[in-house]
């Protein structure tokens, strides 16, 4: 069986706006303390800079757990999260896998369909979602209840990668806010005139791949377009595919 032929949304070259700004951080900790954020983690995305990008396509939704059924059907690979991924009632939600399994998927579906897919890097990621106003949210600057599966909607789990119409970015990417977290391609570093961060996901002095996105398991400043994130425990983190122009 053939997979789906993902739609992509491509995306001009920019000199991207990536970040925020280090005067901004005190506020954005007041703005989420009922979430108890704490500043070090906000200074993992400042200072905001700029970032040439060159052309690059996105894919319009994340990979569904169909999806991602398929793959594992054809090839007879099992993974972390194989029962969830074989409900058909769950079809259409974001499929969830470890960072091995996401590099997998996409190298079986960059061979069969003979295109070039790749994870896309948080900087593309995150100018899918802001664009080039640097927006907070994929849909503006404020976060709107009811327009992404945070903690805050309480639904407790995925929802279907559809579900959610309004929660689409400038240049028509939907589902990047909430939901599953979604793997990129980079390595955590400071931002150019930052400084290193260690927290929870590089305690052990070691590296940590950089998600971003938010979850149904995080609150909503976990969804913000700047926010860089990592990997936890029994985390729900999808895969968007992105390609080279």
């Amino acid at each position: 069986m053939q997979p789906r032929v993902p739609v992509m949304v491509e995306i001009a070259g920019a000199d991207a706006p990536i970040g925020t700004p280090f005067e901004k951080l005190e506020a954005l900790q007041e703005r989420y303390r009922d979430l108890d954020v704490r500043i070090e983690w906000l200074r993992k995305e400042a200072p905001r800079f700029h970032l040439r990008l060159e052309r690059y396509r996105i894919a319009e939704r994340p990979v569904t757990q169909a999806d991602f059924a398929l793959y594992l059907a054809e090839t007879g690979r099992r993974d972390d999260f194989q029962a969830l991924t074989a409900r058909p009632d769950r079809n259409d939600h974001p499929a969830r896998m470890n960072l091995d399994d996401a590099r997998a998927y996409i190298d079986w579906l960059t061979h069969t369909m003979r295109r070039g897919f790749r994870l896309p890097t948080e900087f593309e990621w995150e100018f899918a979602a802001a664009g080039p106003a640097s927006h907070a949210f994929p849909w503006g600057d404020q976060y709107v209840e009811g327009l992404a599966n945070t903690t805050e909607a309480g639904h407790g789990d995925t929802r279907p990668v559809d579900a959610l119409a309004d929660n689409v970015s400038w240049c028509g990417v939907f589902d990047m806010a909430g939901n599953a977290e979604e793997w990129t391609a980079s390595v955590y570093r400071p931002y150019p005139g930052g400084n290193p961060v260690r927290d929870t996901f590089n305690a052990d002095g070691g590296d940590y791949t950089v998600t971003r996105g938010g979850s149904f398991k995080l609150g909503r400043d976990c969804a913000r377009c700047q926010r860089r994130h990592g990997a936890l425990p029994d985390a729900a983190i999808g895969l968007r595919l992105a390609e080279s122009v």
